[in-house]
């Protein structure tokens, strides 16, 4: 897909991690999340690894997960892939302390 040089948005659906590692020929453990609608419309692509993944609960918005990689932007057969936040919630806390 074509990317953009302003900052955008959209809504992915969460995959289960045996569907996405079956896609990518691999076991996805805990520490991934993947996220796509499966049109190869919605995507991140280069350039936005390190950006967020949220969710609105509540009415307020949460950082799930951070943009790690993915195959090919706009991908169809493949999601993108995160680091789950959850994961390292506990080194988070202690570096956020210092």
């Amino acid at each position: 897909g074509n990317g953009s040089t302003v900052q955008r948005q959209t809504e992915l659906p969460v995959w289960r991690n045996y569907d996405c590692g079956w896609r990518y020929f691999q076991r996805m453990n805990s520490s991934f999340l993947c996220a796509g609608d499966g049109s190869g419309e919605n995507d991140t692509c280069e350039g936005d690894s390190g950006g967020p993944l949220m969710l609105k609960y509540d009415g307020r918005w949460i950082q799930i997960a951070i943009t790690s990689h993915g195959m090919e932007c706009g991908s169809s057969f493949f999601p993108g892939v995160y680091t789950r936040v959850t994961e390292y919630m506990e080194w988070i806390e202690e570096n956020i302390r210092e």
